[in-house]
């Protein structure tokens, strides 16, 4: 009977020659002392089995590993039922690991770079931090708040000059390794589901009103406001003056200046200082994203990574809070630590060569 729900269920005979092979070492030899107790678990549940019921000695070290697996399959075999894209993803894998890796949470990776200008990457690592309002933005916007800093792992396309470009996206001067501390609270969202769930989790209705929140615009123009904050509405009413003369030598005065615009004098004064104003009071557009930012913070959020399955999802469901998948935004820039080489500081993710392996930070 489970070989014919094997069959119905998943149609894919890469799989059912490696569930027949599992079947035949299960006939050969006693299930605790398989080399494989795992593979053969997550089969055994995949087949409907429940983990309690696998039969094996409590004695074997092999028993709980099997039981750990079977209980990834036997989920697996229940959702089978109910959802299609699972089977239909089933269909088209080409062994068990792959399997079990499609339906395992993405798992954090360990080698980020952060995609930046010359003189951005140069300033970083004089500093030894990443700040993402040092040198020139690559970018105007941000998809998750003004402060935040965006990292992309190995091999993501963002890093790929003709992949980048292909999706639309600029592609960076220069890149800066980066380690996360071992501390680091980063929340992995594969799915618009898992993104409404943090949403609500810090006091927003879903995902798309927390996406809205964090976006911001007009990044290019706050180092600038920067600089009018720390001078008078004189020293910025000359200095509109002086660029005016630069494009037309012949602007002498105010009175010129406010020819040029067809306005009065104290028409012209009243309009720079509403432009004056606008800079003295710039970052109060970033308040919603600001509050937004803490919300997340003081949930333990240092970070969120959307993972190249949450747009493959959001995609799907065209899902409105959407945001571009395969960059990591880090909230609290001092868990980002700037390295010459990321592999230097911690092992390869074992995920990667063990789809069983606990992944999860």
């Amino acid at each position: 009977m489970a070989d014919g729900l094997f069959g119905a269920y998943i149609g894919n005979p890469n799989i059912a020659r490696q569930v027949a092979r599992a079947r035949q070492l299960e006939q050969q030899r006693s299930a605790e002392t398989l080399p494989d107790p795992r593979t053969y678990g997550f089969t055994q549940g995949l087949l409907g089995t429940r983990p309690d019921q696998l039969g094996m000695s409590v004695l074997s070290q092999n028993t709980q590993p099997a039981i750990q697996a079977a209980e990834l399959g036997f989920a697996a075999n229940t959702a089978l039922g109910v959802a299609p894209l699972i089977g239909g993803l089933i269909k088209g894998a080409k062994s068990l690991p792959e399997v079990i890796q499609s339906m395992r949470p993405t798992p954090l990776p360990l080698e980020w770079y952060h995609g930046t200008s010359k003189e951005g990457a140069k300033a970083i690592r004089q500093s030894g931090e990443f700040n993402p309002n040092v040198g020139k933005r690559t970018y105007e916007y941000s998809e998750l708040g003004p402060n935040t800093v965006y990292f992309a792992p190995e091999g993501s396309w963002w890093l790929d000059t003709a992949k980048a470009e292909a999706g639309r996206a600029m592609s960076y001067n220069d890149q800066v390794a980066m380690q996360l501390a071992k501390d680091a609270k980063v929340k992995v969202i594969d799915s618009p589901r898992q993104f409404d769930k943090i949403a609500k989790s810090v006091g927003y209705k879903d995902g798309k009103e927390l996406r809205n929140a964090l976006w911001v615009d007009n990044l290019g123009e706050r180092k600038y406001a920067e600089q009018i904050r720390q001078g008078t509405f004189e020293d910025f009413l000359e200095s509109r003056l002086n660029d005016f003369r630069k494009a037309d030598p012949d602007v002498k005065n105010i009175a010129d200046a406010a020819q040029r615009y067809e306005m009065s004098v104290d028409d012209y004064i009243d309009y720079q200082k509403s432009s004056y104003d606008s800079y003295v009071n710039f970052e109060s557009q970033y308040e919603l994203a600001n509050k937004a930012t803490q919300d997340l913070l003081k949930k333990g959020i240092d970070g969120l990574y959307f993972s190249p399955k949450f747009a493959k999802k959001a995609f799907e469901q065209q899902y409105e809070g959407t945001v571009a998948s395969d960059q990591l935004g880090i909230f609290r820039p001092e868990v980002a630590k700037v390295v010459d080489n990321p592999r230097m500081a911690r092992p390869v993710n074992p995920a990667y060569s063990d789809p069983f392996a606990d992944t999860t930070r």
